[in-house]
């Protein structure tokens, strides 16, 4: 990861700047809420040399809060599938920037928020 490095989730703006920020961001916010049941299943790749392109299925229980992902909204127990895109840059070989889109209103819709 550069110093300089960026993360977003888009649909939420959630992630950071900065090497140091996202340490604490990944080991404080993001890796401790990820639901026990979690599954990414990889649909598609792209790989450069400048970067990563990847699309993927997600399937989880909401059983914890994940602010990353639905932000102040406490676990419902409901079922979320939803398709993911990240797009990640390398500079000199290391990330420099990481941006996750998904389609936020189909996953409030599937804990009945919409």
């Amino acid at each position: 990861m550069t110093e300089d490095a960026t993360v977003c989730h888009v649909p939420t703006g959630s992630g950071g700047s900065g090497k140091s920020e996202l340490r604490r961001y990944y080991r404080d916010e993001f890796i401790p809420s990820i639901p026990e049941d979690w599954t990414h299943t990889l649909t598609s790749r792209l790989a450069t040399a400048q970067g990563i392109a990847e699309e993927a299925r997600l399937h989880f229980h909401h059983t914890k809060q994940m602010d990353w992902f639905l932000p102040g909204i406490a676990a419902t127990g409901k079922l979320i599938e939803t398709e993911i895109v990240v797009f990640i840059d390398f500079r000199d070989g290391l990330m420099a920037a990481e941006r996750i889109y998904w389609d936020q209103a189909s996953v409030l819709t599937q804990i009945g928020r919409i």
